[in-house]
């Protein structure tokens, strides 16, 4: 069975939720991701046993977990399609990683620094020098 899980931290890792979920029974996978229209973070968790998800989904919604409350219900078939995960769904690493953001930042503001050198010079001239 899958479950969604909303409202998760930024920086709860796919390795984080394993454990907490495994703590109800096996879990085949975890997909960390994005939902159309929600503010924060959500996760697809698949367990094997339908009844220990229900477990887990009992005991975990509405429970702090990384600095935020948990909500964990079970996944519909819109959600499922819904569902864009981080990054490649078979990638074995940790799906948030800060640093391939900033790089990203990094790669765009050169072409805003030349923009702004060919409007202004360093006293403020407005024109090309």
């Amino acid at each position: 069975m899958k479950l969604l899980v909303s409202n998760l931290d930024a920086y709860t890792s796919v390795f984080d939720l394993t454990g907490l979920f495994e703590e109800f029974g096996p879990v085949r996978r975890v997909v960390r991701g994005r939902m159309p229209g929600a503010s924060g973070y959500v996760a697809m968790i698949d367990m094997e046993d339908d009844l220990d998800a229900a477990d887990a989904t009992e005991e975990l919604d509405g429970q702090p977990f990384d600095g935020s409350v948990l909500k964990v219900q079970a996944a519909t078939p819109a959600e499922e399609a819904q569902f864009r995960p981080d990054q490649d769904e078979d990638d074995d690493e940790d799906d948030f990683t800060p640093g391939r953001q900033f790089e990203r930042i990094q790669r765009k503001k050169p072409g805003r620094e030349q923009e702004n050198r060919d409007k202004n010079d360093r006293f403020g001239r407005k024109g090309k020098f």
